[in-house]
């Protein structure tokens, strides 16, 4: 735990100790802007300037830890290969059930099937 961070360059776990309550209202916005909602909650930043600056401004409000910095890697994923469907010819029909549509569509599709045939009913 530091009261005031001079060094700059590492990576920063900054803790919210304190409520806001009854707190100027720079302090207030300082601490939203670190990125932290309420007490305990912490948020990693690197120690750049405007970052030291800010925590030294709500120092009383917050616990600040050095942290060492993990290398970043990116997660392995899975590479996958889709193969294209074979297309044989299939009527207008077939192409409209082939076609993976959400719920949502399929229950307009068949709101406007029903409005269409009340409509044929009473022409008859």
């Amino acid at each position: 735990m530091m009261a005031r961070v001079k060094s700059s360059g590492q990576s920063l776990r900054i803790t919210q100790k304190r409520s806001l309550i009854g707190q100027k209202e720079n302090q207030r916005r300082t601490v939203k802007a670190l990125g932290l909602k309420r007490i305990r909650h912490s948020v990693v930043k690197e120690a750049r300037p405007e970052i030291i600056g800010m925590i030294n401004t709500v120092h009383h409000l917050v616990d600040v830890e050095e942290i060492a910095e993990k290398k970043k890697t990116r997660p392995k994923t899975k590479q996958t290969t889709v193969k294209p469907a074979k297309t044989t010819k299939a009527t207008k029909t077939e192409k409209v059930a082939a076609k993976p549509v959400s719920e949502k569509t399929v229950t307009k599709k068949r709101a406007k099937e029903v409005k269409e045939k009340k409509s044929e009913s009473k022409r008859t």
